[in-house]
């Protein structure tokens, strides 16, 4: 392997592992904001009875 292949195969698992972090911190957020609007949901229809449409 050459100097240049090794430098490319670095980049190329560096920006992996990027692209990783960042879509496991997209799912954890979504998770957030999911258990956030359960909560909401849960609070309204404890306090209005629950009432659907």
């Amino acid at each position: 392997m050459t100097y240049e292949e090794l430098l490319e195969w670095g980049r190329t698992e560096a920006a992996t592992r990027k692209a990783e972090m960042v879509t496991v911190d997209s799912a954890e957020s979504l998770e957030r904001v999911q258990d956030a609007v359960r909560e909401v949901y849960e609070r309204l229809k404890a306090k209005y009875g629950g009432h659907e449409k």
